[in-house]
Order: C-alpha cells, then structure tokens, then sequence
C-alpha cells in the first residue's frame, strides 16, 4: 500500500492524487477500479506560513508525526509531495522503517542532459536549503536565478493558496517570460503549489514538474516491490 503524506498546502492535496491516478492508468493501461493501487492519504496541516518565519523544530515534528501515523496505518512506502519537507529527509527517513521517496532526486534525475540553464520555482524554504542547486551542480547543470523572481513566486504561491487562480496565472505568464529572457532552458516546479499554473502559462519552456517525477517514481518503486 502506498502511503501518501500531502496537505503541504491543502489545495495540492487532490491535484497529486488525480495525477498519480491518471499516471497509473497510463503506465499499466487499466480498466478496471481493482486495478488501480491500494493509496492511503494523509492530508496533513502543518504550521508553515508564507508571511512568517519557520519553526523548523514544530514543522519537522509534525512532519515527522504525520509519516509516524501513516507507517501504524501499513503502508509500504511513502510519498510526500512537498519540496520543502525535504529540508528534513535525512532526519524525517530515520524517523521511520519503511522507504521514503525522495522527491529532489526523482526531479534532478528526470532533467535532460541535452540541457545546461535550469532555474528552480520554490518556496523560499526550499530555496534556501540549496537541495536542488547542490543536486544540479553535481550534475552539472549551471543555475540560473534573479532573485527578484522569488518575490513573484511567492505571490503565485499566496494567490494559489487563496484559490485566486486568475491572479497566480497572471503572475506566473510574467515570471515565465523573465525567466524565458534569461535564457533558461529548463524550468523546475519545485512546489506542489504551482505546478498546475505554471504549466498552464509555461510557452514553450521545458517543465520539470517534480509532482510528476514523484509520481514516476512511486510507479517504479511499486514495480520493484511487486516483483521482489
């Protein structure tokens, strides 16, 4: 059973799940509901505020809590399908005896080695933990960032968060097309928040959705599972 730790936002929640869903039918060509994967949710709230510093102890516990109560629940692996989180992966996996993917893995790993400019859409949080431009570096892919931009993705990110897609897919359209003058080659949603806008605005950029790549990577790990 797949354990799936979401609500990091809320309205993100629902989105995964409908692209895991659709992603599975895809890749085993289903028909039937018996054929789709045993998938528990966890919508979880956690105390994470765009407009205010972190309390890293009381948002890693709860974390930590949440990923606790879906391993009592028997699940087999988890998901969590928020970039920020990851701040803490080395400490939330030893919290817990069952597999946790890796989601800034799954996402680096899916970018196209034909491509060299990559710039990330994150929270602040997961900007600054340098997860993802350490990843890109040992890679070798060049980062490419205006910090002006974060304010924008912030603004997305509230906009979202408050269900005013009009405004967060204005925004976006703007970000995009200063993102597109730099030259960058490959965008990164690196926020479960935005992917949906993003790749509604996104032109001709090439999107690396890490919800997506998450999603691959539950499907292959399941794979690996069922066979062993």
């Amino acid at each position: 059973m797949i354990g799936v730790l979401a609500g990091m936002g809320p309205m993100s929640t629902a989105p995964f799940v409908d692209q895991l869903m659709r992603a599975w039918q895809q890749h085993y060509d289903v028909k039937y509901d018996i054929e789709f994967p045993h998938v528990l949710i966890y919508s979880l709230p956690t105390p994470f505020y765009m407009d205010q510093s972190v309390d890293h102890e009381a948002l890693e516990g709860s974390i930590k809590k949440g990923l606790l109560k879906l391993e009592s629940y028997g699940v087999d692996l988890i998901a969590m399908p928020c970039n920020t989180a990851h701040f803490y992966f080395k400490s939330l996996q030893s919290s817990i005896s069952i597999k946790l993917l890796n989601m800034i893995d799954s996402t680096v790993f899916s970018i196209p080695k034909t491509l060299s400019k990559v710039t990330l859409l994150a929270t602040r949080i997961t900007f600054a933990s340098q997860l993802y431009q350490q990843a890109l570096a040992t890679q070798g892919y060049w980062f490419v960032f205006d910090l002006s931009w974060q304010t924008w993705i912030d603004q997305i990110i509230i906009a979202v968060k408050n269900s005013n897609e009009t405004q967060a897919a204005y925004i976006a359209s703007q970000l995009i097309k200063a993102i597109k003058a730099k030259g960058v080659e490959c965008v990164i949603i690196g926020c479960t928040d935005l992917s949906q806008i993003i790749k509604r605005v996104s032109e001709d950029q090439f999107i690396v959705d890490s919800s997506a790549c998450l999603v691959r990577s539950i499907i292959e790990t399941y794979d690996f599972d069922a066979i062993s």
